[in-house]
């Protein structure tokens, strides 16, 4: 191995583990107003404000199918369904805004939005 070779190597996982810190910790992800929206073949169904304290079951009947979407801990998972891959059911729970959940045979997709409120006022500049 030559010099160059070692010293690319070490640029490279110096890079990789800049990028992994910046994932971890340099985000803000500090939102307010977190709200889970469940649409159904591409119409909002309802929103959810997700807060702490939430504990609570939807029940989705359409004619394509059934849905249960559990909504607790400021997140939302999808813990039923009846199609046939129950791929939506194994996505786990999610958090954060921007994440969906998306339940193809049944056309129904859970998506998390997040405002953040501006720091900025009209005194500040």
């Amino acid at each position: 191995m030559k010099k160059l070779d070692g010293i690319i190597i070490i640029v490279v996982l110096l890079v990789s583990l800049l990028g992994f810190l910046y994932l971890q910790y340099g985000r803000d992800n500090d939102f307010n107003n977190k709200k889970a929206e469940i649409y159904i073949d591409g119409e909002l169904y309802n929103s959810y404000e997700l807060t702490e304290d939430i504990d609570e079951e939807v029940v989705i009947n359409t004619e394509l199918g059934t849905n249960i979407i559990k909504l607790y801990n400021n997140g939302v998972n999808i813990i039923d369904a009846d199609c046939p891959d129950k791929y939506c059911v194994s996505d786990g729970f999610i958090n954060e805004p921007g994440e969906m959940l998306v339940c193809l045979p049944n056309k129904v997709v859970v998506e998390i939005k997040g405002e953040k409120e501006s720091t900025i006022d009209d005194t500040s500049y």
